[in-house]
């Protein structure tokens, strides 16, 4: 056997490294063969359409050459629509020139969306004032390419009038139309000729009996653009959102109707409505589905929105006035008068207050509105298509409360020592009332005392307004001089109030305690303002409230204008010793009705202690006079406690530190009733009571106002021990609590012994 000794050939392969380089070179080679793709494609395409609107503006020449008019025309689709007509058959005949369609009655051009139009896409658009199409790279829409539109059957064209310089013969068989007129006669003689004439033979083709022509094929038919229900234009902008439908004008399967809004995507309408918002623009258009008809012209519609003013609310209350008894709360609310889905906020406000949005019925009260309500209202908007509406506006009057009243009074019950006398014992009444002695033991009488007195005489009063104090009566006031121990301390008087409230009769009993303070006489002059007693209101008991239905009111008394010789401190009425003086009566009657609660006491009232004096100038200072100068010192309570009486008093000096300050006596401890009971025993709490604390008795054994500083004083509360004469001024005892016994602040009721310290008073000879 025969061997192959033939060598076997070895072949080296590709490295990764090569192969990655291939693939590289590769992957380079496909992406420019795709830009070159992409660049000669979009060569191509534009060089598509620098030859169709060649051919385009050719037709346009020849149109316009041969009787075409393009002054109205706006867009490519209607120069391309005007191409496609042909002239009016009338005058077809009679055309010296071209009457038929320049372009191919197939012809329709795609518009770009607006995706396209952003980009640098060349698109086709029409300049009017060449007429020429032209092509743009950039700005709005225009036609992206030009197609032939085919279809199953013929287009029709639409026939125009166009506008010619020259028509050939209408009826004479002349080339043209022309006039007959006569021949001028030759004013020489007539050649003829003597040859004879040549017949010429036609060689013009045959007619069209002899020879006939293949019948022409309809043009298409133009279409006309869909009826819009609702025509662009400016509506209210309550009839937004806007529901437009369309309607298709041309034969029945003819074609197709698409819609866009704001330039997006065409949509084939299938019924219904489109919705339009505000400041939207509509395009319409009618496509053809076969060759017998053309494309209509698009149509844009342009929407936009009127502002409507809003209208102001309706203000509904239940009463048309704040009552007296009825209707003293009224309820107030808005209804608006807008169409319902407005974005309206409804807003109010009340005496030109602030305006609150409206949170639904609201309920006003007599008892916020005494002066009426003035309330306005309106109907906002934050949308500015709606403005804000005109104010509207209801007035809540104030029923007047109709108030009379007759007042009758008499006084009673009077308080004092054991050993007071007065013309009212036991349960007497009367206007008229008297106290204190004025005889000795064997009824001989003093010449140099006379009895205190104090008359009440009520008044009708009529037109009494809410808030307003009102005169009722007098009260005249004689300041006597009795024997110590004797007088009255107090006595309650009872007013009758015969109230006419808004035609309902009230009859109103109070009744009031007068405080008679005796004020220690000046041995120097027992006349000056000093040494006037007066008569006080207890606070405590000024103000009474009462109602009527459900209508509660308060009513306060106080004094008022003097005649000489006395003179008012609101609740304090000062007279002259042994001098007679009057003084008006008033009250305020208020409305209290839905506000109780709101009344106070004003501290501790009149009286001493821890209520710093009431209402008075605490811890203010005496004159040489004896009379408060109106100039506070340090202490919390102050020798008259509430109210300061002493008015403008000429020649007053500030009283001195001890009376300023009030001393411990004055700021009357702390119990503001000035102690536990009305002793003046071991009770160094009370600190002096509601009278002058700490005071001594001068030699009449009447209080001199000035303070000593003990804690209690030699009479505590009350001072009922001293007769008229002998008495002496208390020392400065180095702490008298006040002795244990009620009636001489000493430690016995005869001898006015003082057991620390103080001076002793000389015993009284019986």
């Amino acid at each position: 056997m025969k061997h192959n000794t033939r060598k076997l050939s070895c072949s080296r392969g590709f490295s990764l490294a090569e192969l990655l380089t291939i693939v590289a070179v590769t992957g380079i080679l496909i992406s420019v063969g795709y830009t070159v793709y992409s660049s000669v494609q979009q060569s191509v395409r534009e060089a598509k359409l620098e030859n169709e609107i060649a051919s385009l503006n050719t037709a346009v020449a020849s149109y316009l050459g041969f009787g075409g008019n393009l002054d109205s025309v706006k867009s490519p689709e209607e120069v391309i629509a005007r191409l496609r007509s042909v002239a009016d058959s009338d005058l077809a005949d009679r055309i010296p020139g071209l009457s038929s369609s320049m372009v191919d009655s197939r012809i329709a051009g795609r518009m770009q969306n607006q995706a396209e139009a952003a980009t640098d896409q060349a698109r086709v658009r029409w300049n009017a004032a060449d007429n020429k199409f032209e092509i743009a790279y950039s700005g709005e829409p225009g036609i992206a390419e030009f197609y032939l539109n085919d279809g199953d059957a013929e287009f029709e064209n639409p026939e125009e009038a166009r506008t010619f310089v020259q028509l050939y013969a209408e009826s004479d068989g002349w080339v043209w139309d022309y006039t007959e007129h006569a021949a001028t006669r030759p004013s020489g003689p007539t050649s003829v000729p003597t040859y004879e004439p040549i017949t010429i033979v036609s060689n013009s083709p045959p007619t069209s009996a002899q020879n006939p022509l293949p019948p022409e094929a309809d043009d298409p038919t133009g279409l006309n653009a869909p009826i819009v229900s609702h025509p662009g234009k400016a509506y209210s902008i309550r009839d937004f959102s806007l529901g437009v439908s369309l309607e298709n004008p041309n034969p029945a399967g003819s074609s197709d109707i698409f819609y866009q809004v704001d330039f997006g995507l065409w949509e084939k309408y299938a019924g219904g409505t489109v919705t339009i918002q505000p400041d939207s623009i509509l395009g319409v258009q009618a496509i053809a589905r076969n060759a017998d008809y053309l494309d209509s012209d698009r149509r844009d519609e342009s929407y936009s929105a009127l502002p409507v003013d809003l209208t102001p609310p309706d203000i509904i209350t239940s009463a048309y006035q704040f009552g007296v008894f009825a209707n003293r709360q009224i309820q107030m609310t808005l209804a608006d008068t807008n169409p319902e889905g407005d974005p309206v906020t409804l807003q109010y406000r009340i005496n030109g207050n602030d305006w609150h949005d409206y949170p639904g019925s609201i309920t006003l009260d007599r008892v916020d509105f005494e002066g009426g309500a003035v309330i306005e209202a309106q109907a906002i908007s934050d949308d500015p298509y709606y403005n804000d509406s005109d104010l509207s506006t209801s007035i809540l009057a104030v029923a007047p409360l109709s108030l009379a009243g007759i007042v009758d009074g008499s006084f009673h019950s009077p308080k004092g020592s054991r050993n007071m006398e007065t013309n009212l014992p036991g349960n007497a009444t009367s206007d008229h009332f008297e106290w204190g002695r004025v005889t000795d033991s064997r009824g001989r009488r003093y010449d140099h005392l006379t009895k205190s007195e104090m008359d009440f005489a009520g008044l009708e009063a009529a037109d009494i307004v809410l808030g307003e104090r009102f005169h009722f009566g007098d009260l005249t006031y004689y300041n006597g001089r009795i024997l110590s121990g004797t007088g009255a301390n107090s006595v309650d008087i009872s007013l009758d109030f015969d109230f006419n409230i808004g035609g309902r009769s009230q009859v109103l009993a109070a009744n009031y305690e007068f405080e008679l303070i005796n004020t220690p006489n000046s041995s120097r002059d027992p006349y000056n303002w000093n040494s006037a007693d007066y008569v006080r209101i207890d606070h405590a008991a000024s103000s009474m409230n009462f109602q009527i239905e459900h209508m509660t009111f308060q009513l306060d008394l106080e004094f008022g204008e003097t005649t000489s010789n006395g003179f008012s401190s609101f609740d304090e009425f000062y007279v002259r010793e042994q001098r007679t003086a009057s003084t008006k009566l008033y009250a305020t009657l208020r409305d209290l009705t839905d506000s109780q609660g709101t009344v106070g006491s004003g501290g501790s009232s009149n009286q001493n202690g821890s209520g710093q004096g009431g209402k008075g100038n605490n811890g203010h200072g005496n004159n040489e006079d004896g009379v408060d100068v109106s100039n506070p010192g340090k202490g919390k309570g102050g020798p008259n406690g509430r109210t300061d009486p002493s008015g403008d008093v000429d020649d007053e000096t500030k009283g001195g530190s001890s009376s300023n300050e009030g001393g411990s006596s004055n700021e009357g401890g702390s119990s503001s009733e000035g102690g536990s009971s009305d002793n003046d025993g071991e009770n160094s709490g009370s600190s002096g009571g509601k009278s002058n604390n700490g005071h001594g008795n001068n030699e009449d054994g009447v209080d001199v106002s000035n303070p000593g500083k003990g804690n209690g004083g030699p009479n505590g509360r009350e001072d009922p021990s001293g007769d008229v004469d002998d008495e002496k001024k208390s020392g400065n005892g180095g702490g008298n609590s006040g002795g244990s016994d009620d009636d001489d602040g000493g430690s016995s009721d005869d001898d006015g012994d003082d057991d620390d310290g103080g001076k002793k008073k000389k015993k009284k000879k019986k």
